[in-house]
């Protein structure tokens, strides 16, 4: 299966609810956050935390709903693949070193398979990078 290749419109569809209501559950948690704004930096780090994700969802749902493709011509972007890329293999990193300090072998097997992912996933940006 290509990886390009378009799926159909009623998998966009329910792919796009879903992520609607991941990306309100996002914004609702802000919203519950600023019910109890004590607007100290805790506070804010966490509205902006919670806020980004939301925001990602929504643009996501976005696009599936409304069948509007990134400039990229998929539904990430270049740089948000790479910006995910990141993500999991620091969090592997992460979980490796968690596993040998506790001598955890499933952490220590799942973080070394998520790395080589992370790079397909990097290789796989920059394939459709220079495509465009």
């Amino acid at each position: 299966m290509n990886y390009q290749e378009k799926a159909n419109r009623a998998s966009d569809i329910a792919l796009g609810l879903l992520t609607a209501g991941v990306a309100c559950l996002f914004l609702l948690l802000v919203f519950f956050l600023l019910l109890k704004a004590k607007f100290d930096i805790g506070y804010v780090a966490a509205v902006l935390f919670l806020s980004l994700p939301g925001y990602w969802f929504g643009l996501l749902s976005y696009r599936l709903l409304l069948n509007k493709p990134s400039r990229d011509g998929g539904l990430l972007s270049n740089t948000a693949i790479k910006a995910w890329c990141i993500f999991f293999a620091l969090g592997s990193v992460v979980f490796l070193l968690r596993g040998i300090v506790d001598l955890d072998i499933n952490n220590m097997a799942c973080a070394l398979m998520m790395l080589p992912a992370s790079w397909c996933g990097w290789q796989l940006a920059n394939k459709r990078q220079r495509s465009w």
